[in-house]
């Protein structure tokens, strides 16, 4: 952590006989023959390390504490620029007085802020010299000690904020203060100030070789250091940006930091905040160039990165696209880094003084080749993590037909619904028109407001008919057609919407699987023929013809509805399985009023039957077939003698689903 020293330095005690330690002498302030307080800079300069580089305003607060009573003191200083940037003297504006401090019994801590290199600053329009609590009179008592400030950064943050806010604090010199203070040494040949700090309060050394009244007081030495942490991130074009503009949409810096402290109370004895409040802020823009941005960003310390929770921390928007980091991937860029003191395998705690470097590179699929450093003035560099832009986690792609089924094909249509630019209000139910074929070019997203419906159809060489809604076309026989969508949850069919009310609306960005629910969209027809065990008759040979049905329907893209085709009265002979010994089909969904069926026997007699819709279902007395649903399967039984049909069954049930192996889908 990068140190700004500032050497304190208490001028020399006159005579003892000046100082006056009552309590009402304290609070009376009569500066009558009062030794004033200095600060003064040691001629040898030998504990100097860093100062201000230019003139900067400090803000004090002293307490002076005998064995029983505390008084406390505001003042205004000024830091001092040196030539050789290795230190800076400083001054008060207004002289305070030892003796108002109970003089020779005090024992002095000085607690300080400053925002280096400025003066005339305020925050949350109250200005740095009234941010510590002055009491009344130039000496005061206190019922309750107060040494807190308030303190706010910018929403929206600029290189002038980050500037003006970059709040710095000394708390070294008081009871656990370390490296604070400088004591006189009267064992040396040539007694001078020590060139060591030690620690605890500034206070009066008296000589011990006896003189009377002779002494000094300790020299003090501030340290300062930044109150806030610092985020900075570099943003370096990508893949997928060949062709497209590698620039921030809107124009306009956009990146953001989410759900940070942005203001509280620093509690200036040990150096922790409370009364916090988080906001999303908006980091500056540093540098650009034609491969990449530099942004910066500052906060209060103490943010929570977990090492587990997918929360969003960081999000931007290039070229329409918009990409979030979540913390857990923060999180294992930072795991190994070191010069972290609050780091555990649960979380990183942010702290103060600490600039948090992430370099990332941006690609139109997502986010990869991130590396962090924690930037203590000393480089610590991560390891490489992966994060995703996906705004919906929906992973794997399924089918409907079995092992290693490859033979459906992938379809979208990008959703017109215009309120996408408002994200909380996005609908993302416009389905209907606008199906894409999926060739072997990879697919973008091509914007972070393209949102698009994902659809599949087996077998893959169908072809979607354009229209006001979508469709394709479905004929019965030995095609069994799939249609498939992604699904809030397990579907069923409605005649009148399809699957309409299970559908996920349009989906965003995302680089993870499809998850697809494939459904069958015919109705799978099942005849079963017996002979009568008196008067039977022979069953080889025999057809079986559905008459009177729509052969051929259409299929929506949109909601999976299935109409069939208003042009009825057409035949179909039925396909025998010889392995099951049954006849089968795949039929249109319809009604099946007037739909009937002729048995044919190899010695030419027919059966018929001229109405399905009569046919009851198997161990119902009042429940009729009256219609064929889709992914639905029938089977019927007819027993046959040589009068005729004297006992028909139906069995109904819904196909089993069948999950295929996952397809990844590159986006």
């Amino acid at each position: 952590m990068r140190k700004l020293f500032y050497p304190l330095f208490m001028a020399t005690m006159c005579v003892a006989t000046a100082c006056t330690n009552t309590k009402d002498d304290v609070i009376n302030n009569n500066p009558t023959n009062k030794t004033p307080i200095s600060f003064a800079v040691e001629e040898s300069r030998a504990m100097t390390r860093a100062g201000f580089s230019i003139d900067t305003e400090i803000a004090m607060r002293i307490k002076s504490k005998n064995d029983k009573d505390s008084v406390f003191t505001c003042a205004i200083a000024t830091a001092k620029a040196q030539g050789n940037d290795t230190y800076s003297s400083v001054s008060l504006n207004e002289d305070r007085y030892w003796d108002d401090a109970y003089g020779r019994n005090a024992n002095l801590s000085v607690y300080a802020i400053a925002v280096p290199n400025k003066s005339d600053i305020s925050n949350n329009s109250v200005a740095l010299g009234n941010k510590l609590a002055a009491g009344t009179g130039t000496w005061f008592a206190e019922t309750s000690e107060n040494e807190t400030l308030s303190w706010k950064v910018a929403e929206t943050q600029n290189a002038t904020t980050l500037e003006e806010e970059d709040l710095t604090y000394s708390n070294n010199i008081q009871k656990n203060g370390k490296s604070g203070v400088k004591r006189y040494d009267y064992t040396l040949s040539d007694p001078a100030y020590s060139s060591e700090y030690v620690d605890g309060c500034m206070k009066f050394v008296k000589n011990p070789n006896g003189l009377e009244g002779a002494g000094k007081f300790d020299q003090g030495h501030l340290l300062f250091t930044h109150a806030l942490s610092r985020i900075t991130v570099n943003l370096k074009k990508g893949d997928g940006f060949d062709k497209a503009p590698f620039e921030f949409t809107p124009a306009s810096s956009n990146v953001s930091v989410l759900n940070v402290p942005v203001s509280g109370n620093l509690n200036l004895i040990d150096g922790k905040w409370a009364d916090v409040t988080k906001s999303n802020v908006t980091m500056s823009l540093q540098s650009t160039t034609t491969t990449g941005f530099t942004l910066m960003a500052q906060m209060l310390p103490d943010y929570y990165i977990s090492s587990i929770a997918k929360t969003n921390m960081l999000t931007f928007t290039i070229d329409n696209n918009q990409y979030f980091i979540t913390q857990d991937k923060m999180y294992k860029a930072l795991k190994d880094a070191p010069n972290m003191t609050k780091k555990t395998d649960d979380g990183i705690i942010m702290e103060h003084g600490r600039n948090y470097i992430f370099n990332i590179t941006v690609n139109k699929t997502g986010v990869k080749n991130i590396t962090a450093t924690v930037e203590d003035f000393k480089p610590v560099t991560s390891e490489e993590i992966k994060p995703s832009n996906a705004r919906i986690n929906i992973s794997g792609v399924y089918s409907a037909s079995g092992d290693a089924n490859t033979h459906y094909a992938l379809y979208r249509a990008l959703d017109e619904d215009k309120r996408a630019e408002i994200q909380d209000n996005y609908d993302g139910t416009n389905w209907n028109t606008g199906y894409v074929k999926k060739g072997t070019d990879d697919w973008y997203f091509e914007s972070n407001k393209s949102y698009y419906h994902f659809r599949t159809v087996t077998p893959d060489n169908v072809e979607v008919q354009k229209a006001a809604n979508d469709y394709f076309t479905v004929n019965s026989g030995t095609t069994d057609y799939t249609w498939g969508a992604p699904m809030t949850s397990e579907p069923a069919y409605n005649n009148i919407k399809g699957y309409k009310d299970y559908l996920w609306h349009a989906i965003g960005p995302t680089t993870d699987a499809i998850k697809i629910t494939d459904e069958h969209v015919m109705s799978n027809i099942i005849i079963t023929l017996k002979s009568a065990d008196k008067g039977g008759v022979d069953l080889n040979g025999c057809k079986v013809t559905i008459t009177n049905f729509a052969k051929e329907g259409t299929v929506l893209m949109g909601t999976g509805l299935v109409t069939p085709s208003s042009t009825s009265g057409g035949d179909m002979l039925m396909s025998w399985d010889a392995t099951n010994s049954v006849f089968k089909n795949y039929v249109v969904p319809q009604s099946t009023a007037n739909i009937g069926l002729v048995i044919e026997t190899a010695d030419g007699n027919k059966y018929i039957i001229s109405n399905l819709s009569t046919v009851l279902v198997k161990g119902e007395t009042t429940k009729y077939i009256t219609s064929w649903m889709p992914g639905t399967q029938y089977s019927y039984s007819f027993k046959l003698s040589k009068t005729g049909i004297n006992d028909i069954t139906c069995t109904v049930e819904e196909w089993k689903p069948v999950e295929g192996t996952e397809q990844p889908v590159s986006l």
